[in-house]
């Protein structure tokens, strides 16, 4: 018989439910006038005060944000968890083996040698090392691979017995060796070679492998009892000290999940199950991890079992958030007079700019109300500008390469020479007209048409006036027909009845 979870309602969740207001700052919002508007302005102007920046402030809010997306439950939070707990192991066991250094020597053993042996390519003509067909080299990687398997089996053999994380479907390990015989190439560098080493923050993902759905779930669509593994004290020590500093929005979760369970004592193990393809919720039980069975659901013990000692104080945690939060509005505030000055500097050099465009598109406009072969261009602009009439613009005219005109102008921003189009249909109120000599014989054009636009509005308006007037007739005429109608039928109606 299934084991019946706890009731929502038989859980306090009082305490716990402070979690949901100390991280809702931190969801996104696109019209948060507190931190994050006044912060993404501070990163446009590059702000650094007191050795903080605003940009490393803007990478931590986003990297916890981005967090909050993946530990919604606590099956997400031990997921996060061992995504990050079983690189920390790989590097100790690296460490205690000698691996990395071993791993350096020998990748840059490789590389030079598939360097000093690389032939063009005889179809796409760039430097290529055919490392399969070549004994030497094979057997550098061999020997490379061999040492890498050994520190994964001893991660396996230490932390993931297969007796535990087997159940007969699993062979190959919870932790694999990944490094394929095509790693380096000749053109593979030392800073390449670092970043694949250093599994602590490198690109180490295509070298090993690590299976964490399978330790959760032991396999797929199987029900089990999660066993965590037995961590040393120093190792958990050492890792949860890089949670907490690093992610301590995964380290508050783990935190809430503890303290709900000490708020309520009647709880023993935690849940998480699957009701449908697309959804699935945590419960909790009042018998133990091991000795819950429920269909499509998978049970963990207390997160003191698996993080002991070191497992994070929830209101520690909350007040770290807090605490964050805090130290934001504190920068924003101390870097107001200098935002301040950079923002006044800035909006010179944009004020700047702005005359030197108004400068470059008059000049350019100026020179064709000039020629005389470009006039009638020149004044259909200036009518633009004005507002006061829509002459054609016909840039053939002009003589120039695809029918455009160009202009330049000096950005003051970015300290360079710039040319781009001018477009002649979209200059109303841009550029004011004392910028320009207008001649008497421009003048007259424009009020020509001027004079012909304003009797165009004119006709248009008694035009639609008397089609408003003969609609409102017909409406009229068959609104009375209706009366009539509904009239004559009452008539009717009084006489028959």
């Amino acid at each position: 018989m299934a084991t019946r979870a706890i009731r929502y309602n038989k859980i306090d969740f009082s305490n716990t439910n402070q979690a949901t207001d100390a991280l809702h700052w931190i969801r996104y919002r696109h019209n948060d006038m507190e931190i994050r508007e006044p912060l993404g302005e501070a990163c446009q102007y590059q702000i650094t005060h007191a050795g903080d920046s605003a940009q490393d402030f803007q990478q931590n809010l986003n990297n916890m944000g981005n967090q909050l997306h993946y530990i919604n439950n606590y099956y997400e939070v031990i997921y996060q968890v061992y995504g990050h707990l079983i690189p920390h192991l790989i590097h100790i066991e690296m460490q205690n083996q000698g691996l990395d250094s071993f791993m350096r020597d020998k990748l840059t053993e490789m590389r030079d040698y598939a360097k000093a042996n690389a032939t063009q390519h005889p179809h796409y003509g760039h430097v290529h090392f055919d490392g399969h067909s070549d004994k030497t080299y094979m057997k550098m990687f061999f020997a490379l691979s061999e040492e890498m398997n050994k520190v994964a089996s001893s991660v396996n053999a230490k932390y993931f017995p297969p007796k535990i994380y087997n159940n007969g479907y699993n062979h190959a390990g919870i932790v694999q060796a990944n490094i394929n015989y095509h790693i380096v190439n000749p053109e593979t560098t030392d800073e390449h070679i670092e970043n694949w080493v250093n599994i602590q923050t490198g690109n180490w993902g295509h070298i090993w492998r690590h299976n964490s759905y399978y330790i959760l779930r032991g396999g797929y669509g199987q029900n089990n009892a999660h066993t965590y593994p037995q961590i040393p004290a120093d190792i958990m020590e050492g890792f949860m000290e890089n949670i907490i500093e690093n992610h301590p929005i995964l380290a508050l979760m783990i935190a809430k999940n503890h303290q709900l369970l000490l708020d309520n004592p009647h709880i023993k193990s935690i849940g998480h199950s699957w009701t449908s393809k697309n959804r699935s919720d945590d419960c909790w039980f009042s018998s133990a991890y091991d000795q819950v069975t429920k269909k499509n659901t998978t049970v963990f013990a207390p997160p003191v079992n698996l993080f002991g000692k070191h497992t994070p104080v929830f209101a520690d945690m909350v007040k770290t958030i807090d605490g964050f939060k805090a130290d934001i509005k504190q920068f924003l505030a101390d870097i107001q007079p200098v935002l301040k000055t950079k923002k006044d500097a800035r909006q010179a050099l944009q004020d700047k700019t702005e005359k030197s465009i108004q400068e470059g598109m008059s000049g350019v406009i100026q020179g064709l109300l000039d020629d005389p072969a470009t006039v009638d261009v020149g004044t259909a602009i200036i009518g633009h500008i004005a507002g006061i009439a829509t002459l054609p613009i016909d840039l053939s005219q002009c003589g120039t390469p695809h029918n455009t005109i160009e202009y330049t102008y000096h950005d003051f921003e970015r300290k360079q020479d710039v040319t781009t189009h001018l477009y002649p249909h979209h200059l109303h109120g841009v550029i004011p007209l004392t910028a320009f000599t207008i001649t008497d014989a421009v003048q007259g054009v424009l009020y020509e048409a001027y004079r012909k636009e304003l009797e165009s509005y004119r006709a248009n308006h008694a035009h639609r006036c008397a089609q408003l007037a003969r609609q409102i007739a017909q409406a009229t005429t068959r609104h009375d027909a209706e009366v009539a109608t509904l009239m004559e039928s009452f008539s009717e109606y009084q006489t028959q009845v």
